[in-house]
């Protein structure tokens, strides 16, 4: 009942995993503070056939045309490109970096709440991970400063 809710909500950790479903939506705690949200998407996968905007099951993934900031063009163009959800132990090697970071963390420093963020869609230049929104673009993916690029973005997702 609601008071099992109160008591798991109250005795959760700042991130911790925990999803109370309660007449169709999800309540769940994100930075100390208690939201309703929607559950997240199952599984998806999608080809990109080059529209500026892909719908997904919980929203418009918008591939903004940039210059010197995105996704080299010509990586899309060469490669399958596809959307797909997140998987566990995904990792990207950020532009100016030595290492590769989870993706998962990324996120959390981003600010995505726990449930958005393995919902949150990934590109993928044939089978390599070359950018998530919110957490950036794969250094080998990432355009140069007089590239022609796009960048995948997602606007904000209803809560």
């Amino acid at each position: 009942g609601l008071a099992e809710m109160l008591r798991q909500l109250t005795n959760a950790g700042r991130d911790t995993r925990l999803a109370i479903t309660h007449g169709g939506a999800e309540l769940g705690l994100h930075r100390g503070r208690i939201v309703v949200h929607r559950a997240p998407p199952g599984h998806y996968a999608q080809e990109w056939t080059g529209t500026p905007n892909v719908e997904l099951p919980h929203g418009t993934l918008v591939f903004a045309a940039l210059h010197g900031a995105g996704i080299a063009a010509r990586h899309l163009a060469s490669s399958r490109v596809t959307i797909r959800t997140g998987v566990p132990g995904e990792r990207l090697r950020l532009a100016g970096r030595t290492s590769h970071r989870c993706v998962a963390d990324l996120l959390r420093e981003a600010g995505v709440p726990q449930w958005d963020r393995i919902g949150l869609p990934r590109v993928y230049c044939d089978e390599a991970l070359a950018a998530v929104p919110c957490a950036g673009v794969d250094a080998r993916f990432a355009a140069t400063r007089v590239e022609a690029a796009i960048a995948p973005e997602l606007p904000p997702l209803p809560t």
